[in-house]
């Protein structure tokens, strides 16, 4: 039963995504096009996720806010967090303080292994 409602949402997910795809809204693609989304400019909205074609993806991320020049910045904050995150739904000033400290945490924890390895 599970199987079947996943499956639900996932063809409900890109109907919407296909019904965004109008001309005023940018597709956008990050890491060879591992990653996708679309950004609407009216709206300030961009819907990302991933994808297994570079051109459909899972709605795992909603990011408002985003000014059109940091667009593609948003997709990849999204994608670098993902793993820690999973799905995602904030304010891109949000977003981007939390990508900040997950890249300070992560810069920080090279640098000690790195103090272990030359002990």
């Amino acid at each position: 039963m599970n199987n079947i409602i996943h499956e639900a949402v996932d063809v409900q997910g890109l109907a919407a995504n296909i019904e965004r795809t109008n001309e005023n809204s940018q597709k956008l693609s990050y890491d060879g096009g591992n990653w996708a989304g679309i950004y609407d400019p009216e709206t300030k909205v961009m819907s990302g996720g991933y994808s297994s074609d570079g051109e459909t993806f899972d709605d795992d991320f909603r990011i408002t806010d985003v000014d059109e020049e940091n667009a593609l910045d948003s997709l990849r904050f999204c994608a670098g967090l993902y793993s820690e995150y999973g799905t995602i739904a904030l304010p891109f000033g949000e977003l981007k303080v939390a990508y900040e400290v997950v890249c300070h945490r992560d810069a920080i924890l090279h640098s000690c292994e790195e103090c272990l390895f030359e002990e």
